[in-house]
């Protein structure tokens, strides 16, 4: 790959721009700016970075061709998990949304990523957290990792104004709890009253009742 160099003074501070030729199908609109400064010396750097070849799949194609590509170059699955659990947007929930398809139950890949995953969930937005947790739904946890999990979907369940997606995946987690602690039904139940339900859709809801019944017959 060929960059050009452009080197300038300007107020003081020395930059340095490293640009994509013209021809490259990355155009500079898709490129990472990162902003370094050393005090000592005064420079400031503006680098521009090019995306990944990860980033550039979860941005520029369908998801039959992500999944095609992950499953064709595993050297980039730990690079999944990662942007999955970052802040980057809008390849973290991208990222996370293509794992689930990719991954096996109880993936050996994720493992060691578990308590990172559960850790970061109450920091990103909806549609992230919903991926994030439907990950560790099909993930084996220890009894820690579920107690924190299961306060995270407890939190995310009790916020009515949320997206009725979310609180249903949380729901789907809490459920799964009850159906390995038996005991935890009556508290359950107290979730599930009338003022929890409103916001959700006729579908939602039916569907809620449903796996209550469900529960309450085993």
């Amino acid at each position: 790959m060929q960059f050009s160099l452009a080197r300038r003074r300007e107020r003081g501070h020395l930059q340095h721009h490293f640009r994509l030729p013209s021809s490259h199908p990355l155009n500079q609109q898709n490129l990472i700016l990162l902003n370094f400064t050393q005090l000592n010396l005064g420079e400031i750097y503006y680098i521009y970075l090019m995306e990944t070849a990860l980033e550039h799949i979860l941005t520029s194609t369908y998801k039959d061709a992500m999944i095609a590509y992950l499953n064709t170059h595993p050297e980039s699955f730990e690079e999944a998990i990662t942007l999955a659990i970052s802040d980057k947007q809008p390849y973290g929930w991208r990222s996370a949304w293509l794992l689930w398809s990719c991954m096996e139950e109880n993936d050996r890949r994720i493992q060691g990523y578990i308590k990172k995953i559960i850790n970061t969930i109450s920091t990103k937005g909806d549609g992230h957290q919903r991926e994030l947790l439907k990950i560790l739904q099909r993930m084996e946890l220890d009894e820690e990792d579920e107690g924190m999990l299961l306060n995270i979907c407890v939190t995310l369940w009790s916020k009515t104004n949320i997206r009725p997606s979310v609180r249903y995946t949380a729901f789907m987690f809490m459920n799964q709890m009850v159906a390995r602690y038996p005991d935890l039904m009556h508290e359950i139940e107290l979730l599930t009253e009338d003022h929890y339900l409103e916001t959700l859709s006729p579908g939602i809801k039916v569907a809620i009742k449903r796996i209550l019944r469900r529960s309450e017959s085993a």
